[in-house]
């Protein structure tokens, strides 16, 4: 589903005044609100399936609060997508988180499992079903669809 950029309007001006973004092992953006209403909206534009989590207050007269994260590259995706719509403070912070995250997680495998060189046209990126990127083989796909295909055929007849 696309966001419509109203949407990552919203979504920068929730993170730029409630939220916060870390690095701890894995990039993080958290958003703590009272208004459960606010993150609920936040939640469906960003990780329509991630946990809000509920804080009761200790004192009685404070309201509850509730937080929402994302973590991976779901985060990096945000962290870049929101970046030209934040304050310069936040601009730093998410350069930090970057600089931190391409250190950890340098792309060591350019070759598939079989050998094959991943890099331009040979190069799938695809989403899995946590938000997550990965790097697939377009050879090692095509070989996989003509194996499948024989395969079929073969229990057809």
């Amino acid at each position: 589903m696309a966001v419509r950029l109203v949407d990552i309007y919203y979504v920068a001006g929730l993170i730029d005044g409630e939220g916060s973004f870390s690095f701890n092992g894995t990039p993080i953006i958290q958003l703590t609100l009272t208004d459960l209403d606010l993150l609920q909206n936040c939640r469906l534009i960003m990780k329509r399936n991630a946990f809000i989590s509920t804080f009761e207050s200790d004192i009685s007269q404070q309201k509850d609060k509730y937080k929402f994260s994302i973590c991976g590259s779901l985060a990096i995706e945000w962290m870049m997508t929101l970046y030209p719509l934040l304050c310069r403070r936040r601009k730093e912070r998410i350069k930090e988180i970057i600089s931190l995250w391409s250190k950890c997680y340098q792309r060591n495998s350019t070759l598939c499992k079989k050998g094959h060189l991943l890099n331009g046209n040979n190069l799938i990126l695809e989403i899995n079903n946590k938000g997550g990127i990965l790097r697939r083989c377009r050879f090692c796909k095509i070989e996989a669809q003509k194996r499948y295909r024989i395969n079929r055929l073969r229990n057809v007849s």
